[in-house]
């Protein structure tokens, strides 16, 4: 009976979060990125190869692999990995990252995106979120929103984590910390 529950409530909660990425634009590859995949030999990987990126999150509200490891990334270089959030509404994330031949539209094979960024996790606790991507540009902080929702659904643990919005036409961080109220459901900075 606990694993049905269990099974209705992430039914519910992932059609909650599509509702709620429904809300946002997509956003398209840049268009200083279109052609990568035959001018710069960007790697794209097909449905099948995404899987290995996918996220899990433990009971406990920590994010893990796809193979059910503690996500952590203290050891890549500035301590961040990329991720994703797919028109589909899965989040993928990957330690492995290599400028225009394997970036966030690897991961999506250059499909439309809810926002891309990078995360720094710390033992399977995210610590910072932001919508860095030079590929998938937004000056709307709702996408960034969409995905925190959908990992406050997935039951992760967002107690102290910081959001970073980065807006193109500024060039800066703008730095915000996540608020969750559970009575009104609503993320407030």
């Amino acid at each position: 009976m606990k694993n049905l529950n269990r099974i209705l409530l992430i039914i519910v909660s992932l059609a909650s979060s599509q509702m709620y990425a429904g809300q946002c634009d997509l956003i398209k590859l840049d268009s200083d990125f279109e052609g990568e995949q035959n001018f710069n030999k960007t790697i794209y990987l097909s449905k099948k190869e995404r899987k290995k990126y996918e996220i899990k999150i433990s009971k406990q509200g920590l994010i893990l692999d796809s193979n059910g490891n503690l996500f952590d990334t203290r050891n890549l270089p500035n301590g961040i990995a990329m991720f994703v959030y797919s028109k589909d509404g899965q989040i993928y994330l990957s330690k492995k990252r290599s400028p225009l031949r394997f970036d966030h539209s690897s991961l999506v094979a250059g499909e439309k995106v809810i926002v891309a960024g990078v995360m720094n996790i710390r033992r399977g606790y995210l610590k910072v979120l932001t919508d860095n991507s030079a590929m998938y540009i937004t000056s709307k902080t709702g996408n960034l929103k969409a995905a925190i929702y959908r990992l406050k659904i997935q039951g992760v643990n967002l107690k102290k984590m910081k959001v970073l919005f980065h807006f193109k036409s500024y060039g800066i961080k703008i730095v915000e910390h996540y608020k969750y109220n559970p009575i009104t459901k609503k993320i407030s900075y």
